[in-house]
């Protein structure tokens, strides 16, 4: 069957919202207006096409996301190339990879995928891309730390404990729906701890915090006994979800379990490694599904 590749455009929001409603991806059950996000520039990116669709017989058949983005790291700024909500309908998803090419187009960019399918990380490894996020850690709030803790919630606040890198970090996600805190060890002359966490669900009675970012693995394995039952009992979470990355592993908390992500994440990149890629300024974190 013929079929047209060209660039989504905000009028094609409704018709890729009918689209990825219909599909087996992890996103869709979102909102019309969660999907309205979708096709909205943010984070610097100078590209801010929001993907890219395929039309049969005058009809979105399949489409492609892409989020552009602009991230500091270590002083030097990178571009990111987010590839998202892969999805074309049956009868035509022989002509899938003419969705992927486009974006696999893009020099000197980051090409992240946070949410792959199994079929979809197979075609990731066939063209080049490595694994991200491979195992998790679960935190269960058993009471195996009782360091005297101050934690800073006040957005006001915070930027006066951060670095100029997490400042920039803070600003870009202070509107994003997730808790900011600042964790400060009473009497001891430490570094101030800062962490991203967002309240997501495995199923509806399965709540947990993913622990997006940690400025300091060190300081938050360590402290990770004496946060994970507060902040638990706080935000009625069954446990604190963290990246295997943000810990340092021989030195976790008992009470805690490393636990293998069915499909890794995956990244291609020439210029980064795994472990300086935070799952930070990305589509689920800013329309709210999972990202596992």
């Amino acid at each position: 069957m013929d079929v047209m590749i060209r660039l989504a455009k905000k009028i094609d929001t409704f018709a890729v919202h009918r689209l990825l409603s219909k599909s087996s991806l992890n996103s869709r059950s979102l909102s019309l207006d969660a999907r309205r996000r979708m096709f909205e520039g943010v984070w610097g990116g100078e590209d801010t096409s929001p993907g890219y669709v395929m039309e049969a017989e005058g009809r979105v058949v399949g489409f492609m996301g892409t989020l552009f983005t602009n991230r500091r790291i270590k002083g030097k700024v990178h571009k990111f190339c987010e590839i998202h909500s892969w999805y074309v309908e049956a009868p035509y998803r022989n002509q899938s990879l003419l969705l992927l090419m486009p974006a696999l187009s893009n020099r000197n960019v980051t090409l992240l995928n946070y949410t792959p399918t199994p079929a979809v990380h197979e075609i990731g490894k066939k063209f080049g891309f490595q694994d991200l996020e491979k195992n998790l850690v679960l935190l269960y709030p058993a009471p195996t730390g009782f360091a005297r803790l101050t934690i800073i919630r006040d957005k006001a606040r915070i930027p006066d404990y951060l670095s100029k890198e997490d400042a920039r970090i803070f600003y870009d996600h202070r509107d994003v729906e997730c808790h900011h805190m600042i964790v400060l060890v009473s009497g001891r002359p430490s570094s101030p701890l800062y962490l991203i966490i967002k309240s997501m669900r495995r199923r509806w009675f399965e709540p947990f915090g993913r622990v997006l970012y940690a400025s300091d693995k060190q300081a938050f394995t360590q402290l990770a006994g004496a946060l994970r039952w507060r902040l638990c009992l706080r935000h009625r979470w069954q446990c604190l979800v963290a990246d295997e990355r943000d810990m340092d592993i021989p030195n976790l908390p008992r009470f805690s379990r490393l636990l293998k992500r069915e499909v890794p994440s995956q990244f291609k990149s020439k210029t980064l490694q795994a472990e300086e890629i935070a799952p930070l300024y990305t589509l689920p974190l800013l329309i709210g599904y999972r990202l596992h």
